[in-house]
């Protein structure tokens, strides 16, 4: 019986592994700096100010840049659910089309340079 428990445990287990390593650890994605992105591109690529971005509280809802190492990419909404002192985490909006083990509902955490735009309430200046 002990023998059964060992190979449940350990066949199990690698299962478990395999799976929690094929999103971030096998697939590498990665969220992207909208900073370093927009002093690469200051004039093509806009990103809110840091003002805006110092702002961001829970239930706004922001644009990260989702990437792969092969450089697929996807830019995808997140509501903020909560602001911790270096990050912030959010939950994802949209479905990926090509990153896998990330879907729609998921938990994201992220800094605020990672955050390239902004849907702000209409009684604001609009999508930055």
């Amino acid at each position: 019986m002990a023998e059964q428990l060992e190979v449940a445990l350990i066949e199990g287990l690698g299962y478990r592994l395999r799976w929690a390593a094929t999103g971030r650890i096998i697939h590498r994605w990665h969220l992207e700096s909208g900073v370093e992105r927009n002093r690469m591109y200051p004039d093509t690529f806009e990103i809110p100010d840091e003002e805006l971005r110092l702002a961001v509280v829970p239930g706004l809802v922001v644009k990260l840049m989702f990437e792969m190492r092969d450089c697929w990419g996807e830019r995808m909404w997140v509501t903020v659910t909560a602001v911790k002192r270096r990050y912030l985490v959010g939950t994802l909006i949209n479905q990926p089309v090509g990153i896998p083990r990330l879907t729609q509902g998921d938990t994201v955490k992220f800094e605020r340079d990672h955050i390239i735009g902004i849907d702000l309430p209409d009684d604001e200046e609009g999508e930055s």
